[in-house]
C-alpha cells in the first residue's frame, strides 16, 4: 500500500436560474436551436488525485461536458498551481463527450446560442473543476491500486467511406481498462471504467450525462466507493445499440465483472509528462470559401466559410495538440495513461497501445481540450464524393468547419502523431 488516494465528485448540473432564463444551450449537434428545457440527470466533476511514497501527485478529473478550449484547461491549472503546488503535468481534464451538456468553448459555426458559452455558467463550471480537484488532493489517504483488463461490446465503428460502406466492426477498439482503489481496510474507494465510445444518445434539449451516468451510478451499487468514466480514443466510435440504459448497464456489468477476476497490484513511483505539438492543416481549394460562402442552403457552411474569411491570413496553418502521460507504478507492476486532446478516432488506438507493449496502457481522448477531429490519413483520403468543406466524410473532412478549423489536417497526421506520442511515453519508460 505504497499509494495515498483521494476521490471527490462536485455537480455541475446548470443551476435553475440559468436554465429557466433560457441562457443554456447543449452541445453536440448541430441542429439545435433552441435552450436546454429540463434535466434528464446530473452531471458532475469527478477527481482522482493519487500520490506515491516520494510525494509525486497526479490528478485526473472526469468532466461531463462535450469540449472545452485550451484557456479553461490552462486556468484550472494554473489555480491549482497555486493552491498545491500541482505542476501542469499532472493534471489531466478529460471530457466524457456528453452531447447534452452546456456549451463551454466558443465556436463562431455553431447555431446563435449554441456558439459560445453562458459566461456564468462557464465561471461556475470551471471553479467546480478547480474545487473538485482540490478535495480530492486534501483527502487522500492510504490505498491499493489495481489494475484490470477486459473487452467491452458497446461500441461499433461510425465512419462510412465515400462509397457509403461502413468500417469493418474489428476496426473498433473494444479495451475495456478497470482500475479498483481499494483502502486501508479492504472497502472500494474508488473505480475508474476507462472506455472510447460517443456520448450521444439524447437528441432533445434535456440536460444528461447520457450512459456514461448511468454506468456509474450501477458500478457504485455494485461496488460501493466513487465510480469515474473516463473517455478513449471515440473519435469514430458510436453506441451498437439505440437505449441509453441498455449500454450503460452494460458498460457497467463488463466493469463488474472484471472486478471479481484477476487483477494486477500496482507498485512503484508516479511520473508524469507532458508535450505540446502542431499538425498542419492541407492547403485550402482557391475558390472553396467563396463557394461556401455564396450557397444558400448550409448556414453552418456559411458562417463557417466568413468566419474564416474575416481571419485572412491570420487563419490558423496547424491543430495545437496537447499529450499528456502518466506512468504509475513502476514494471512489473506498472501502469501508464496516454492521453492526448481532440477527438482521436479509434484506428489509432492499436499503434499507440503498442508503442511500450510490456505496460499496459490506457488511451485518454479529449482531454484538456477537445476543438478537432485527429483521423488517421487513411480516413482524411477519403473523398466523401465532394470535397472539403461540402464533403459526407464526416470525420475526415466536414467536421473540420463544425470546429471551425480552416481544412483537414494535412497526410502527415499518422507519423507525427504516432511519432509525439512515442517521444512522450518512452520517457516515461525510463524508472
Amino acid at each position: 500500500m505504497n499509494f495515498h488516494v483521494g476521490v471527490s465528485k462536485l455537480e455541475i448540473t446548470p443551476p435553475a436560474y440559468l436554465l429557466q432564463a433560457g441562457r443554456i444551450f447543449l452541445w453536440g449537434y448541430g441542429f439545435r436551436t433552441q435552450p436546454a428545457d429540463s434535466i434528464r440527470d446530473p452531471l458532475w466533476a469527478r477527481a482522482l488525485a493519487i500520490a506515491d511514497e516520494f510525494g509525486n501527485r497526479i490528478v485526473l478529473v472526469s468532466l461531463d461536458i462535450c469540449a472545452v478550449d485550451q484557456a479553461f484547461s490552462a486556468a484550472v491549472r494554473e489555480n491549482l498551481m497555486d493552491s498545491h503546488a500541482l505542476p501542469p503535468e499532472c493534471l489531466a481534464i478529460n471530457l466524457t463527450h456528453t452531447h447534452s451538456a452546456p456549451v463551454a468553448v466558443s465556436i463562431p459555426t455553431w447555431n446563435p446560442g449554441a456558439d459560445a458559452p453562458d459566461p456564468k455558467y462557464l465561471d461556475f463550471l470551471r471553479q467546480r473543476v478547480v474545487d473538485a480537484a482540490r478535495e480530492a488532493l486534501d483527502s487522500i489517504q492510504p490505498a491499493s491500486l489495481y489494475f484490470i483488463r477486459g473487452e467491452s461490446g458497446i461500441g461499433r465503428n461510425r465512419h462510412v467511406n465515400a462509397a457509403g460502406i461502413p468500417a469493418s466492426p474489428d476496426t473498433c477498439d473494444r479495451t475495456l481498462d478497470v482500475l479498483q482503489v481499494v483502502d486501508a481496510v479492504g472497502k472500494n474507494l474508488a473505480v475508474a471504467v476507462f472506455h472510447g465510445c460517443h456520448a450521444v444518445f439524447l437528441k432533445g434539449q434535456a440536460v444528461s450525462a447520457d450512459f456514461p451516468g448511468i454506468a456509474r451510478e450501477v458500478v457504485e451499487s455494485a461496488a460501493g466507493g466513487t465510480a469515474l468514466f473516463f473517455q478513449g480514443y471515440a473519435g469514430t466510435v458510436n453506441p451498437v445499440g439505440e437505449d441509453m440504459l441498455v449500454t450503460g448497464n452494460q458498460l457497467a456489468q463488463d466493469a463488474i465483472q472484471l472486478l471479481a477476476g484477476p487483477r494486477k497490484p500496482i507498485a512503484g513511483s508516479i511520473q508524469a509528462n507532458l508535450l505540446d505539438f502542431q499538425l498542419p492543416f492541407q492547403p485550402l481549394p482557391t475558390g472553396m470559401l467563396e463557394q461556401a460562402q455564396n450557397q444558400e442552403t448550409d448556414p453552418n457552411l456559411q458562417r463557417w466559410a466568413n468566419s474564416i474569411a474575416s481571419l485572412g491570413s491570420d487563419a490558423p496553418e496547424t491543430l495545437p495538440v496537447q499529450l499528456q502521460a502518466f506512468r504509475i507504478g513502476a514494471p512489473p507492476n506498472a501502469w501508464l495513461i496516454a492521453a492526448s486532446s481532440h477527438e482521436v478516432v479509434t484506428e489509432f488506438a492499436s499503434p499507440v497501445r503498442s508503442i511500450l507493449p510490456g505496460i499496459p496502457t490506457s488511451l485518454l481522448g479529449y482531454t484538456n481540450f477537445c476543438l478537432s477531429y485527429i483521423p488517421t490519413r487513411s480516413i482524411l483520403n477519403e473523398p466523401g464524393h465532394q470535397p472539403f468543406p461540402f464533403s459526407l466524410n464526416y470525420e475526415g473532412a466536414s467536421s473540420f468547419s463544425w470546429y471551425g478549423q480552416p481544412a483537414p489536417l494535412s497526410s502527415q497526421v499518422d507519423e507525427l502523431f504516432l511519432q509525439a506520442n512515442v517521444s512522450l511515453i518512452k520517457k516515461l519508460a525510463e524508472v
